[in-house]
């Protein structure tokens, strides 16, 4: 909502603060013109008491350093509101955190509406939204992976139109009811104008669970909302009902990112990855992260098992060039419906022990990785022995989740999983964190029908008002940030049922990240890949490939061709499941293309193009490239089916000047071809069906281009 700058006092520390200097003026610092004109004067918050939103009263805003502030507004009724604005000027983004605290000796009119980014522009016509789908189904039971195309982290062009908004949420369902991307990533980009290549700017929160946001140009007929009819509203809330503040009580609101950019959103897709690989994902080992190659035994290994049916697997991983070794779910006693609280190695299935097991892996060259949840089924050892970490459900629930709104339960998984880390050695940690309660006993899959789910997991269950996730993302940020801190050879991965909680808040608190349990056909894997590929870098994206328990792939992995390796080249890449069984050709195959993957997985991380539009139909093909500006590159080509047998491509970003060596990494073959000829009339490709290519190219100004 607008500021108002009533006897505003100003202290500079360096920044160059004005009289009635408003975040959304500080915020456009940073934003191209004339889209920064455009930004009405403004919080960046709002807040509702009731059906009124609350106006603000500036009362100060400091300087902190040259690209720093911090605002104090009071309402009257009691609130004050403490913003701190920090800007990045060499990547275009402003972060913004506000915190509200309850000035009165009485709890404060209870607050109905808490929407951490709030922003109106004005003069803004024809607007233009990229979404992004999130990890899961919008309401449903099965993950959208399991169709082609997949909805499942597809993106979405809009054009708005009022009266009605384009509306986002996390939109969780079942046992990731709770998670932040289920339904939509909560990532936005937003370009002004009918012109493709127009500034714009992306958006999100640091939050890690549920939400709900909107890019609307309301008119009189709604404007009964208090948002005003010529402007366009971009708001992004958080899920309370009637939320009071006791005397003196604070309450810190998500983190608010926005960054900018200028030439649509093929630009601003650049800068979106740009800033999370740069400022927010963690460094590994003192460098910045490259998508690893790492082996799970999930798919395809599961109880019962012994150490027996591993040692073959870690042999075979070892051959092919794996470097992280994880045993997924089931090593404690049970099995993963069973077992999980029963936080102890379960010496009937290594009898040898973990450590004699994990020295082996470190023997052959790999880090040794485990998997944790925060949440214990009843009987087993957690939950008989610490009761009083849980949340207090109805007993119906079969499932029982840790409160991280309680120092203790945060203390006890810092403790636990540390504890596993440094006995045994782990580089790795598979961290799912965020799996729901249902009042459903078996399997989520075995579910035949909505009426079979009859209720699971919600804030309102444990706290009505919504307070309660506050506690619980503030401790869930400290177990990630502890374990990483005490644990500097630890690379932990973001599970959470596959990618359904892929926010600002989980991606800065971890290396990787597996996107999608339902990656088992390569075009579906791709797609989910290239999809996530436009707000993200790839080291979140991982997908897995390998057989099944019976030792052999399905549809068109069958064989285990070059399609099955590239499908999940655009991400963290897994192999899975029983590798062993694979014949000699597959592991050959399967190690030239780690070879390769290892030797281009730094472009993975710079720019991203799409080179083809997003396909609809298995008859369409699909091609992306990644690359260092305009040195170095990769292109990535997929044909599913249809009667077309070659493509043209187009590489972005390519120096019209200068010739490029390009070598087709399947067999070796180069070609120098000027990069004129290439902008001009393309790259053709011609492909079997279910099939792929992969191109690497990079600068050669010494040769004659052919062409």
């Amino acid at each position: 909502m607008a500021c108002i700058g009533k006897e505003t006092s100003v202290e500079g520390t360096g920044s160059d603060s004005h009289e009635s200097q408003c975040l959304t003026e500080s915020l456009t610092r940073v934003a191209p013109e004339p889209l920064g004109r455009k930004f009405e004067p403004g919080d960046g918050f709002a807040a509702r008491q009731g059906a009124d939103w609350i106006p603000w009263e500036q009362a100060s805003v400091t300087g902190n350093g040259r690209d720093g502030w911090e605002f104090v507004q009071n309402s009257a009724g009691g609130l004050r509101a403490v913003s701190s604005l920090r800007l990045d000027p060499d990547l275009q983004v402003a972060v913004y955190q506000t915190t509200l605290t309850n000035r009165l000796d009485a709890p404060c009119r209870p607050l109905t509406e808490l929407c951490p980014l709030y922003l109106e522009l004005g003069g803004i016509e024809n607007p233009r939204i990229l979404s992004c789908g999130g990890a899961g189904s919008s309401g449903g039971l099965i993950p959208v992976a399991k169709e082609y195309p997949p909805g499942s982290f597809r993106t979405r062009w809009i054009r708005p139109y009022a009266p009605i908004p384009v509306e986002f949420s996390s939109g969780g369902c079942s046992e990731r009811a709770t998670g932040s991307s289920t339904r939509n990533l909560p990532l936005v980009m937003l370009c002004e104008g009918a012109d493709l290549n127009s500034p714009g700017m992306f958006f999100g929160l640091e939050w890690s669970t549920s939400w709900a946001g909107r890019v609307s140009l309301p008119t009189p007929a709604n404007m009964s909302s208090g948002e005003s009819g010529d402007r366009l509203h971009v708001v992004m809330g958080l899920g309370i009902t009637d939320l009071v503040l006791e005397p003196g009580e604070s309450l810190e609101l998500p983190a608010v990112h926005v960054g900018f950019f200028e030439h649509g959103f093929e630009s601003g897709t650049n800068a979106c990855r740009r800033y999370i690989h740069r400022r927010l994902t963690p460094l590994y080992l003192g460098k910045p992260m490259v998508p690893p190659v790492n082996y799970s035994m999930w798919g395809g290994i599961e109880a019962p098992y012994t150490e027996e049916d591993l040692y073959p697997q870690v042999d075979a991983a070892a051959e092919i060039g794996v470097e992280m070794f994880m045993v997924d779910c089931d090593w404690y006693p049970g099995d993963y419906r069973t077992g999980l609280g029963n936080w102890e190695i379960d010496r009937g299935k290594f009898p040898s022990g973990m450590e004699a097991f994990s020295e082996y892996v470190r023997s052959r060259g790999m880090g040794l990785g485990l998997y944790f949840e925060a949440v214990a089924r009843p009987g087993t050892r957690l939950a008989r022995e610490h009761p009083e970490l849980f949340y207090q459900l109805p007993p119906e629930f079969g499932l029982f989740k840790l409160n991280l709104g309680l120092p203790e339960a945060c203390d006890y998984l810092i403790e636990m999983i540390g504890g596993f880390i440094e006995r045994y050695d782990l580089r790795y940690v598979r961290a799912d964190f965020g799996q729901d309660p249902t009042t459903f006993p078996g399997q989520l899959w075995a579910v035949k029908a909505f009426k079979d789910l009859k209720e699971t997991f919600s804030w309102d269950l444990v706290d009505p008002t919504g307070k309660a996730q506050f506690a619980h993302v503030r401790g869930l940020y400290r177990v990630w940030e502890t374990l990483t801190r005490k644990h500097p050879t630890l690379m932990l991965e973001l599970n959470d049922g596959g990618g359904n909680m892929m926010d600002l808040g989980s991606l800065r608190r971890h290396h990787c990240a597996w996107s999608n349990d339902s990656l088992g056909n390569p075009h579906i894997a791709r797609m989910v890949q290239l999809g996530g590929n436009t707000f993200m870098p790839a080291n979140y994206m991982g997908a897995g490939v390998g057989p099944n328990q019976a030792g052999r792939g399905r549809g068109a992995d069958a064989g285990f061709g070059d399609l099955s390796f590239l499908s999940r080249m655009t991400g963290e890449l897994f192999l899975q499941s029983v590798i062993a069984a694979w014949p000699p050709e597959v592991k050959k195959r399967a190690k030239q293309w780690i070879g390769v993957f290892k030797r281009i997985r730094h472009l993975l991380v710079r720019d991203y193009y799409r080179l083809l539009p997003q396909p609809q139909s298995e008859e369409e093909w699909d091609a992306a490239q990644f690359c260092d500006g305009s040195g170095e590159g990769v292109i990535f080509v997929f044909r599913m089916t249809g009667s077309r047998s070659w493509q043209i491509v187009f590489p972005r970003a390519l120096d019209r000047d200068m010739t490029y060596r390009f070598t087709n990494e399947a067999d070796g073959a180069e070609e120098v071809i000027a990069a004129g000829r290439l902008l001009n009339e393309g790259l053709r490709v011609e492909l079997e069906p279910d099939s792929a290519k992969l191109y690497s190219y990079r600068p050669d100004p010494g040769l004659v281009a052919s062409g």
